[in-house]
C-alpha cells in the first residue's frame, strides 16, 4: 500500500475518476477500480470507508491504515473490488483492497474579515485542474467541500519521511467570511488564508509548490447566506492571495486572486443523485 506524498496523487490512477473497470490483455475483467473521496471510520482499530454514492467499503488489507485519519476523517481512497467473490452491482458494502490513499487536512471556517495576523505566507494556487475539473468530485454531501492548494513548503530532504510530515503539519489553511460584506445574490466569498507555524525571516522554501487536500465544513457559511440573502449561492468564490514565483509574502509579489465553483452545478447532481438511488451521503 502506498500513501501518496507531497502532492503527488499519483495522477494516472484518478485519470478517470469514480469507478472503473480493468483491463486485462483487451478483456474486461470483473475487477472495479475506485478513485474517490471517502469518509474514514476507524472501530477498535478496523478502518472502513463510505463514499458520497453511499456505498460502504471494509478493506481486506488492513495494515498501513494507521495514520490515515491523521489529520482528517476523510482521505483521497484508490482501490480496487472483485466482483468474481462479491456482487458488485447490488450490493452497497463491498470488500476492498487499498492500493494509496492522499492524507486529506482539516481546514478552519471562521466567522469574520480576515486581518493582516491571520496569514504569513501566501498560495500558489488554487484549482480542480488535478481532478479533470469536475465540481461533483470535490463535494462528499452539500455541506463538506475539498479544496486543492498549492502551496510552497520550506526546504526539507524530500527522502526523509519525519522532517516532511513536520514541515506538512506547519502548514495551516483557514477561510475567513463576513455574511454582510462576502455575500450577494448568486455568489459567497470565503477568504482563504495560508499560517506557517515558526516562520523565519531566513527560511528557505522549495523551488516547486505542493499540493494538499484541505476539507472545509461549509454548513456554517451556507446557514449565514441563507439568513442573509436567501436561498443558496450559483458560485462560491475563494479569494486568495497568490504569489506564484516564489514562496515569499512580499507585497510586491502577492496579488489578490479568485477561484470560483459553481455551487449550484454540484447542488443540481446531488439533488439528481438522491431522487434516482434515494440514498447516498447525508447532510451533516
Amino acid at each position: 500500500m502506498k500513501k501518496f506524498k507531497l502532492g503527488v496523487l499519483a495522477m494516472a490512477l484518478v485519470s478517470m475518476l469514480g469507478f472503473t473497470s480493468c483491463l486485462d490483455s483487451g478483456e474486461v475483467s470483473n475487477v472495479t477500480g475506485i478513485n474517490s473521496f471517502a469518509r474514514v471510520t476507524n472501530y477498535l482499530g478496523l478502518y472502513s470507508f463510505s463514499l458520497p454514492t453511499g456505498l460502504t467499503l471494509t478493506p481486506l488489507n488492513q495494515t498501513g491504515l494507521e495514520n490515515i485519519n491523521k489529520y482528517s476523517n476523510y482521505t483521497w481512497l484508490t482501490a480496487t473490488a472483485d466482483g468474481d467473490t462479491q456482487d458488485l452491482e447490488n450490493s452497497k458494502n463491498w470488500d476492498i483492497t487499498v492500493l494509496g490513499y492522499y492524507s486529506v487536512k482539516d481546514g478552519q471556517m471562521v466567522a469574520q474579515s480576515p486581518v493582516e495576523e491571520n496569514a504569513n505566507a501566501p498560495v500558489s494556487d488554487v484549482n480542480y485542474s488535478y481532478f479533470g475539473n469536475e465540481v461533483r468530485i470535490m463535494f462528499f454531501n452539500l455541506n463538506e467541500m475539498f479544496l486543492p492548494v498549492f502551496y510552497r513548503i520550506r526546504t526539507v530532504d524530500r527522502d526523509d519521511d519525519d522532517e516532511v510530515n513536520a514541515e506538512l503539519e506547519a502548514h495551516s489553511f483557514t477561510l475567513y467570511y463576513n455574511a454582510t460584506e462576502d455575500f450577494q445574490n448568486g455568489a459567497m466569498t470565503l477568504h482563504l488564508r495560508h499560517y506557517i507555524a515558526d516562520l523565519q525571516a531566513d527560511d528557505e522554501f522549495m523551488s516547486d509548490p505542493t499540493m494538499g487536500i484541505e476539507h472545509f465544513d461549509i454548513s456554517a457559511p451556507l446557514q449565514a447566506y441563507a439568513s442573509t440573502i436567501g436561498g443558496t449561492p450559483d458560485r462560491i468564490v475563494i479569494a486568495f492571495e497568490q504569489n506564484s514565483i516564489d514562496g515569499s509574502y512580499d507585497s510586491n509579489r502577492v496579488s489578490d486572486n479568485t477561484f470560483e465553483i459553481n455551487y449550484q452545478t454540484y447542488v443540481d447532481y446531488y439533488n439528481q443523485y438522491m431522487a434516482n438511488n434515494g440514498s447516498g451521503s447525508s447532510e451533516e
